[in-house]
This record gives C-alpha cells, structure tokens and sequence, in this order.
C-alpha cells in the first residue's frame, strides 16, 4: 500500500484463515481491513492504494459500509494532497453533460481533483448512450482526476458499470454486509 508501511497485500498473509476471518473477509471483501480489525483477526492491515488517476467502483447492499469504503478512499488521497478538491455529483439526476464533464475537466485551484458520483447503475441501465459517452472519459482521464463510483447496490462482474471499470483499469470495491447466516456468533 502507498499510503502506510503498515499495509501489506492480502497475499501476504502466510497462514490459512479462520472461520472468523473468512466471516471478516466477507465484512470486508472488498479487501479494505481497517487496522483495528485486522489485529483483533490477527492479519496484517490491508487498505486500497492511491494513485493519482484512481478509478474506483464501491458497491454493496448496505449504505453505510459503501460510504464507509469511499471515504477511506477520499482520506486517503487527502493524505497524499491535502489541497484536493472534492467533487460529489448524484448520477440520478445530475445533467448527462455535468457528469460528462466532471470526467474530463480539470481543477482550476488543485493540483489534484476527485469526484464522487453517487447512484448512477440505474441510470446507466435506462440511458445506454450514457455509459458510451463516458467510457472514453473513464479510459483516458486528465491527469490527477480520480473518479469514485458510489453504488447501494450489488453489482455482477456483467454489469456495464462494472465492466467499464474494470476495462478502464479501475478498483472494484465490495462493501460486503455480514448477515445472520454468515455470522461467527457474537458480532463486536
């Protein structure tokens, strides 16, 4: 990780995982393991990286863990450049022209620039010309503009979103939920 020496990639854990980190995993799935949690699991810290440029997708059924992981996100690029400035957009009913030049503008008073767009799937779902106006946006941004795709929503790895993404070199990140079924017992 870029951000701390203290992270380390999820493949450096040596030992196999316990019922109760693999229950954690799935807490955690996208791979962000907050510091706190990682030592009580006994695994090393695991956070997503930055690097200027960033695309990122983080989806999931449960709103707060999706806020929870763009935030981490946003903390961290505000650790890299504190004089970030920080653009939140709602892809409902932002205008297809603001979200087109949101992707492709840059900042006047920053060196780096992000937007959040927030809830755009089912848009894209209705509106198929606005993810072809987009991909080229995602696939060659100006440089220091990272994007960060907000979803409440479980998106397959079919999804056009996802797929766009994943094309552009972006991180798919899922805030998993921890569900009865699925739990270990008692839940701190």
């Amino acid at each position: 990780c870029r951000a701390s020496r203290s992270c380390r990639p999820i493949s450096a854990t040596v030992s196999p995982p316990s019922r109760r980190t693999r229950v954690a995993s799935q807490f955690y799935r996208g791979g962000c393991y907050p510091v706190n949690d990682a030592r009580r699991l006994g695994r090393q810290a695991v956070c997503c990286g930055y690097d200027p440029g960033m695309l990122a997708l983080v989806h999931g059924s449960d709103g707060a863990l999706v806020e929870e992981r763009s935030a981490e996100l946003l903390r961290l690029v505000r650790q890299t450049d504190p004089s970030v400035e920080a653009s939140r957009l709602d892809g409902e009913t932002a205008p297809p022209r603001a979200v087109e030049e949101a992707l492709t503008t840059l900042s006047l008073f920053a060196s780096t620039r992000v937007v959040l767009i927030r809830g755009i799937t089912k848009r894209l779902q209705r509106e198929q010309r606005l993810l072809e106006r987009l991909a080229p946006a995602l696939n060659d941004p100006p440089p220091g503009l990272s994007t960060i795709f907000e979803e409440t929503a479980e998106l397959t790895p079919t999804h056009p979103l996802v797929q766009a993404v994943r094309a552009a070199g972006g991180q798919i990140v899922a805030a998993g939920q921890i569900t009865p079924g699925n739990s270990p017992g008692v839940i701190w």
